[in-house]
């Protein structure tokens, strides 16, 4: 009985383990999707800004 009792303690402790890892991770995935949204937003703002300069036709890609 305290071998299964040991080995469900042991089970638990490597759980909570990969749960704190998982944790983390988690944390690192919501760093870089805040830091990702952001970078999108300023290069979203940099380019209304040339859109509204206008830019020259030969320098336009969509031509």
């Amino acid at each position: 009985m305290t071998d299964i009792v040991e080995n469900h303690k042991e089970e638990l402790r490597e759980l909570k383990k990969e749960i704190e890892r998982k944790e983390v991770d988690l944390e690192t995935l919501k760093k870089q999707c805040q830091q990702q949204s952001e970078e999108y937003f300023r290069l979203a703002d940099r380019h209304n800004e040339l859109e509204r300069r206008g830019l020259p036709d030969e320098k336009r890609k969509d031509k």
